[in-house]
C-alpha cells in the first residue's frame, strides 16, 4: 500500500482515513467480486433462455437475445444482400462478402422480399443455412471481462469449445455475434489461406465459389438479390 499524505499538517486526520480504507477495502473486494458472481449467474442463465429459444424455434429468439451491434451489422448485410454488385461488394471485409454470396446462394428467388428488419434476417439465415441446434450444448465456463462475458460451450464427447461472447446492455446480457466474424477474418489473414484463395477479395471468393462448386448456380451470386 502507499500511502499519501492528505493533510499534511494533521496526522490524525492521516490516520483515520487510513484507518477508513483499511476497513472498508476488504468490503469493497468482497462486493466486487459478488458482483462477478451474480453477472455469471446471469450470464448463464441468460445462455439457458437462448439455448430454449432457438431450440423451439422461436422466430422471436433473435430480438430477445441479440446485441445492439450485432444488429446494427445485420441491417447493413439485409441492404447488402438486397443492393449491393460487386463493385459494393469488394469494398466489405471478406467475411461479410462470403455471408452475402452464401445468403444469395441458398435462398429460393424472392427469399428477401419480406425480410425487413436485422433480426428476421437472422432467424431466416440460422433457420434456413446453419439450422443450429444449441440442445445438447453443455456451457463448461464462463469469463466476465468488464461489459463483456465470455461463455465457453462443449458438445458431449467433443473436446473442443464453443465460445459466445454476450455484452452486458440495458441491464441484461445480449449475444454478440461479430466475435464470429472477427475470428473468421483472422483465420482468412493467414497467408496459406491467401496462397489458396487469393490475395484479392475478387479471386478470393471466386476461389471459394469454384472449390465449393457454386459455380453451378443459375444465379450470378455477385448481383443483387431483391
Amino acid at each position: 500500500l502507499i500511502f499519501v499524505d492528505i493533510h499534511p499538517n494533521n496526522t490524525l486526520m492521516n490516520r483515520i482515513y487510513i484507518l477508513f480504507t483499511l476497513i472498508y477495502l476488504p468490503f469493497l473486494v468482497q462486493a466486487q467480486s459478488s458482483q462477478t458472481d451474480l453477472r455469471i449467474e446471469q450470464a448463464q442463465q441468460t445462455f439457458a433462455e437462448f439455448q430454449t429459444s432457438v431450440n423451439n424455434d422461436d422466430k422471436e429468439w433473435p430480438k430477445k437475445f441479440i446485441d445492439s451491434s450485432s444488429a446494427a451489422y445485420y441491417s447493413n448485410l439485409l441492404y447488402l444482400i438486397k443492393e449491393a454488385d460487386s463493385t459494393r461488394l469488394v469494398g466489405e471485409k471478406h467475411s461479410t462478402i462470403l455471408i452475402v454470396i452464401t445468403a444469395r446462394l441458398f435462398a429460393k428467388e424472392g427469399a428477401y422480399t419480406s425480410i425487413k428488419n436485422p433480426y428476421d434476417l437472422i432467424y431466416f439465415l440460422n433457420h434456413t443455412m446453419t439450422k443450429n441446434k444449441l440442445d445438447s450444448l453443455v456451457v463448461k465456463d464462463i469469463k466476465i471481462t468488464g461489459e463483456s462475458a465470455l461463455v465457453y460451450t462443449q458438445y458431449p464427447g467433443e473436446t473442443d469449445y464453443i465460445p459466445y461472447t454476450f455484452n452486458f446492455e440495458n441491464d441484461s446480457w445480449k449475444l454478440n455475434i461479430l466475435s464470429e466474424f472477427e475470428r473468421i477474418e483472422v483465420e482468412i489473414s493467414n497467408p496459406n489461406f491467401k496462397a489458396k484463395y487469393g490475395t484479392s477479395k475478387t479471386k478470393f471468393i471466386e476461389s471459394i465459389i469454384l472449390a465449393n462448386k457454386w459455380n453451378d448456380s443459375s444465379k450470378n451470386l455477385w448481383l443483387p438479390q431483391p
